[in-house]
């Protein structure tokens, strides 16, 4: 008389890898995709510029500049730079500037875009993470030269030593924007 089924045993080890089958029939074609062009991407037109530790101590003159390509004349632009600004108080009560120009002119739609440090306290040498940021409208299609530049304050304050850059990444970010 046969004996009832015994528990089952510990799992084996796997076998060896078997050989490899033939190649199937070919399959239906797929469905069309979506095209990869992005209308919201094509619209958006960014240009970021950078420069790593620049350490730039110009008082008056050109600091960086970014060349971009304007589409439209129905656009704005959209300006940010940041990084690493100084002003150092050298004789009586200091000011420094920077601002944006595109092609060698200040913005002046809606206004100019830039920023002023005053200091009144000598040796304070702070290198100080900063931007400025403004959209200038009207600016007519074609090549631009966006640039900063540091400079006088407004009438009334002498001029200080003014630095830009101090051992850190500088960036400019240029977006054509709809008005």
């Amino acid at each position: 008389m046969p004996g009832r089924d015994g528990r089952d045993g510990f799992p084996g080890e796997a076998g060896a890898p078997g050989v490899a089958g033939e190649m199937g029939e070919k399959g239906l074609p797929g469905i069309i995709g979506v095209s990869g062009v992005c209308e919201e991407c094509e619209r958006r037109k960014i240009y970021q510029c950078t420069w790593d530790a620049s350490n730039d101590d110009t008082d008056i003159g050109v600091i960086h500049q970014c060349a971009v390509k304007k589409r439209t004349n129905t656009t704005g632009l959209h300006v940010r730079w940041s990084g690493n600004l100084r002003n150092i108080k050298s004789g009586g009560n200091s000011c420094s500037r920077w601002y944006i120009t595109l092609n060698g002119a200040e913005c002046n739609n809606p206004a100019r875009i830039d920023a002023q440090i005053y200091d009144s306290t000598d040796g304070h040498n702070m290198h100080i993470p900063s931007s400025i940021e403004g959209i200038c409208y009207m600016l007519p299609a074609g090549p631009v030269l966006v640039q900063l530049h540091t400079g006088d304050c407004r009438p009334g304050h002498g001029h200080g030593n003014t630095y830009t850059g101090w051992s850190s990444v500088s960036r400019m970010i240029v977006e054509e924007i709809e008005m």
